[in-house]
């Protein structure tokens, strides 16, 4: 069953749209798997490019053959401003490269903090949930892996399991590395880093980027987190089908037996 809810926030001083995946036919209390995204998560129709991660499938299929325990998604839909979310350091280079012109500065921070601090206590007092670090889980793709990725910076207590696909950290690299640097990992956290070669298939160098950036945050996370895991597939692209294609293998290593 998929639920779709509101939460007003006073962190982000507007309402958020919520898509949540609750498993048939089992029973709880669930892990829990904070998805950016929403919209792209379940159905093709509700995509942004007509191509859904259709993530509830293969959370559903593997719960039935006892690869994951019983687990619930949280799917946080973006806003026009998703590029501001889900980010907590300068956007001038995406700017540039984007030909875009921002009208208010980035806050991801405050993103991460309505995730903690306003909608991980409804959930938890709405399911029936696991509530610990292990059991809670975030991931997202693009700019959702960035955001995942700080959010397991600066709340490491919260979140257990970690999964950054085709994390487009390239925009400001150097900002990344320093705040892995400052704030650091938990040696307990459990991080899966996903990248295609081909990323941006229509610009090599980019494609070429995402690989050397991505590699550069598993090292520096490796030596904090050492159940860091990364993947690079040859020829994959930057999309909902090759995200929902791994989908699985990013869950295996993030999940708590």
């Amino acid at each position: 069953m998929i639920e779709k809810l509101s939460i007003n926030s006073k962190i982000l001083n507007s309402k958020r749209n919520l898509r949540i995946f609750i498993p048939d036919q089992v029973d709880g209390p669930f892990q829990v798997l904070y998805m950016h995204d929403g919209q792209n998560l379940y159905f093709d129709h509700d995509a942004s490019y007509n191509h859904a991660w259709h993530i509830h499938e293969t959370v559903a299929a593997m719960i039935h053959s006892k690869m994951l325990k019983p687990t619930i998604i949280v799917g946080i839909d973006h806003t026009d401003d998703r590029l501001l979310e889900y980010s907590p350091v300068d956007v001038s280079r995406i700017s540039k490269e984007l030909k875009i012109t921002f009208d208010k500065p980035y806050f991801g921070d405050l993103y991460v903090d309505f995730i903690v601090h306003e909608l991980k206590p409804f959930i938890d007092e709405r399911y029936q949930t696991l509530k610990d670090q292990s059991n809670t889980l975030i991931t997202g793709s693009s700019m959702g892996g960035v955001i995942s990725m700080y959010a397991a910076l600066k709340y490491q207590h919260i979140f257990g399991g970690i999964g950054m696909l085709s994390t487009a950290s390239w925009y400001n690299q150097p900002a990344f590395l320093n705040l892995i640097d400052t704030l650091k990992t938990n040696h307990t956290q459990k991080f899966f880093i996903g990248v295609g070669t081909s990323e941006s298939y229509d610009k090599p160098s980019l494609s070429k980027l995402y690989v050397k950036t991505n590699k550069q945050l598993f090292n520096r996370i490796k030596k904090m987190s050492p159940k860091t895991v990364l993947r690079i597939y040859q020829d994959a692209i930057h999309n909902e089908s090759f995200w929902r294609v791994i989908a699985a293998e990013m869950l295996l290593n993030i999940q708590t037996k």
